[in-house]
């Protein structure tokens, strides 16, 4: 082969025939740059390179027996043509596809910049208001818009429709109200008897639910104060369990909560009453309007009985002891003010009633009817008297007119003086040991006034003449004796 170099094949910008006929042999054929050549595979095809197309044998150019794709349109694709991540850039876009198929598929949901349509889902701009502008447009306001299903009624006609005049709503939960936007409410379910649903939501939900209002849980019983974290109710009529009183936290010092005569409470809080045989108790005088610690009694000594006082119910707001005392009145005072007020008013016993006399078993000692005289000389007890002319009592004796009859026998313990007063009985019982009477029954036990001795009430009947013969009482004893003067009595004469 011979060579030829490249300078002898130019001139004149023209490539000419070498001066010297013969083959021409080269590794390959490149145009302009690297990247567009002419060469052959490994099966001595030859091939063409270049950045749109690679590398294709001139087999591959012309594969299916189309032709190539041209610039001038007149070789058309035969299949779908992916031109890859690439900008496809052309005057004018036309699709000759029937209505019916979509003209263009997009995946993106980019807004496309200066997008001009005749239509958009099939109305014209004039079928659209713009954003903030009153609904005028006349398709709203004076008609219908759209055919078929999509028929949308005119302003007036949808502001007058009424809620209950919509269809019925389905199942569908997309147009619920949620935690971003407003919305329909959720589909009631019904609950058990006594049980109520609301729509509800709790902290990290995002759309409502059904919540029970209330549960069959029973209240908890009472104890220390907590505010609860439940999210369901308790209904009105529901019932505490109480706790028990010793389980309860001790009572402070506070006294707000004690029981007042406008409300019930605590029992105030215990005083000591500080001295032995007193108590104290929970009480509320008159005028009081709360409980505090009363003394039930006092140190305050019981009053004097008196004679004749009239009963009282009395005021004090203490009490007396069980075993307390009054003073009574003197023996004295109460033998005065039973004989002045039989003296008084006098009595009557009833018919089958009597009087009962003690017998007294004492030295000095009697029972019967009694009276103050006023003595005319010294007397002892026991000593038999007559009235004399001064109207005093004086010694009785059976030996002479003059000085009976006796009409009593002196009772006086301790004697009565001359001149002095002093009781004296006319009926009744006597008891002296110095009597020494013989007691033999019968007549004998009569008792006398003695002839011999003045005062002397003696069981010996005086005889002789002038001597007043006076029976004075009954012998029962040795040393007793049943006083009763007799009003009959014989003088005797010679």
């Amino acid at each position: 082969m011979k060579i030829t170099h490249i300078s002898k094949w130019l001139e004149e910008n023209t490539l000419l025939s070498p001066l010297h006929l013969g083959n021409i042999r080269v590794p390959r054929v490149e145009l302009d740059n690297s990247t567009t050549y002419l060469d052959k595979d490994g099966s001595n095809n030859l091939t063409l390179t270049d950045a749109v197309t690679g590398t294709k044998t001139l087999a591959q150019l012309s594969a299916a027996g189309a032709g190539d794709l041209k610039a001038n349109g007149t070789v058309p694709l035969t299949a779908n043509w992916d031109v890859g991540a690439f900008k496809v850039t052309a005057a004018q876009l036309e699709s000759d596809v029937a209505a019916g198929t979509a003209p263009l598929v997009v995946a993106s949901n980019t807004a496309v910049t200066n997008l001009n349509a005749d239509t958009v889902d099939g109305s014209h701009a004039a079928a659209f208001e713009a954003s903030g502008a009153a609904a005028t447009h006349s398709a709203l306001t004076t008609g219908v818009h759209g055919v078929g299903a999509g028929t949308v009624a005119k302003t007036a006609d949808i502001t007058a429709t009424k809620i209950d005049a919509l269809t019925a709503g389905d199942d569908n939960t997309t147009l619920d109200s949620n935690t971003t936007r407003h919305g329909l409410l959720l589909k009631a379910v019904v609950p058990a008897a006594s049980l109520m649903n609301v729509p509800g939501i709790v902290f990290g939900e995002t759309v409502f639910t059904n919540k029970p209002v209330f549960d069959a849980t029973n209240p908890a019983a009472l104890g220390a104060v907590a505010p609860g974290t439940a999210v369901t109710a308790s209904h009105r009529d529901h019932v505490h369990a109480n706790p028990a009183l010793d389980t309860l936290a001790a009572p402070t010092d506070n006294t707000t909560r004690d029981a007042t005569t406008s409300l019930h409470g605590l029992v105030v809080k215990a005083t000591d009453p500080g001295t032995a045989n007193f108590i104290n108790v929970v009480g509320l005088a008159n005028a009081d309007t709360a409980y505090t610690n009363k003394p039930l009694f006092d140190a305050t000594v019981p009053s004097t009985q008196a004679i004749a006082d009239a009963a009282a119910a009395g005021t004090a707001t203490v009490s007396a002891r069980r075993d307390h005392k009054h003073a009574m009145p003197s023996q004295a005072t109460m033998d005065t003010a039973s004989v002045a007020a039989i003296a008084a008013a006098g009595f009557t016993l009833a018919d089958a009633k009597f009087i009962t006399f003690t017998d007294p078993s004492a030295s000095h000692t009697f029972s019967g009817f009694v009276k103050s005289h006023k003595a005319h000389e010294t007397l002892v007890f026991g000593d038999v008297c007559f009235i004399n002319g001064d109207e005093e009592m004086a010694l009785a004796k059976g030996d002479a007119i003059a000085t009976m009859p006796a009409v009593c026998i002196c009772v006086a313990t301790a004697g009565i003086a001359a001149n002095a007063s002093g009781l004296f009985m006319f009926w009744g019982f006597i008891h002296d040991d110095t009597f020494a009477f013989a007691h033999t029954g019968g007549a004998a036990n009569q008792v006398w006034v003695s002839a011999a001795t003045a005062g002397l009430a003696s069981t010996t009947c005086p005889s002789g003449s002038v001597n007043v013969v006076q029976s004075i009482g009954h012998v029962l004893a040795t040393d007793e004796l049943f006083f009763q003067c007799d009003k009959v009595y014989l003088e005797l004469v010679a």
